[in-house]
């Protein structure tokens, strides 16, 4: 399902005449569908620039270069044109406020549906089943994503990544800045989607609650 092979990321220099950062080198790997794949390592390992890489997202929204091949459902992601693979890749980043961008929770989750064309009525369905699924069917739909907790807000990214149905999911540092309580919640959120969804998941953490 995704197959990465040779994959090597550079950053530029920070000033003129300076080197260039090597994030990842001779990156290769294989996930089978329906399996979970967790990367770790310390900070500043490249993690999140693979992460970014899988998802299309870089070198696009970030400096730097990329060699290599990554395809995902056997479609090559630096091919594709931006949002081409909205329905086959699902991304949370490792910081919500930068990914949640709408005034209420029930737009956050139905922008990705409507750019996809999803009728009203199986919009309204997948909310509520996303929401449900990432432990917040409580949270009340008209609620400004802002005013959630750290935890809540990173559960509201993956709801709205869910909504959309895809057949990949690729989180990066899922459980990050979260509070034990927000943690435990997170975990066993992903332990749920790894039982009971055929979903192939890619994901980058620095906890070894989470990736067990």
């Amino acid at each position: 399902m995704i197959h990465v092979e040779g994959l090597r990321y550079r950053y530029p220099p920070l000033a003129p005449g300076g080197e260039w950062t090597t994030a990842l080198e001779g990156v290769s790997f294989d996930v089978p569908r329906g399996r979970c794949l967790a990367v770790t390592g310390p900070n500043n390992a490249g993690k999140s620039t693979l992460m970014l890489a899988v998802a299309g997202l870089a070198p696009r929204l970030t400096a730097g270069h990329l060699e290599g091949r990554i395809t995902v459902a056997g479609r090559d992601v630096q091919a594709e044109p931006p949002g081409a693979l909205a329905d086959v890749i699902g991304l949370a980043l490792q910081d919500p406020a930068g990914q949640l961008i709408t005034q209420t929770v029930e737009e956050e989750i139905a922008w990705g549906l409507e750019n996809l064309g999803v009728p009203p009525a199986e919009m309204r369905e997948r909310t509520g089943w996303a929401l449900g699924v990432v432990g917040l069917g409580d949270v009340l739909l008209t609620q400004p994503p802002q005013t959630l907790s750290g935890g809540q807000q990173k559960r509201l990214a993956l709801a709205a990544a869910l909504a959309l149905r895809p057949q990949v999911l690729v989180l990066d540092e899922p459980s990050g800045g979260l509070a034990p309580a927000a943690r435990a919640e997170m975990v066993e959120v992903l332990r749920g989607l790894r039982a009971t969804t055929g979903l192939t998941i890619l994901l980058a953490e620095s906890d070894p609650a989470v990736i067990s």
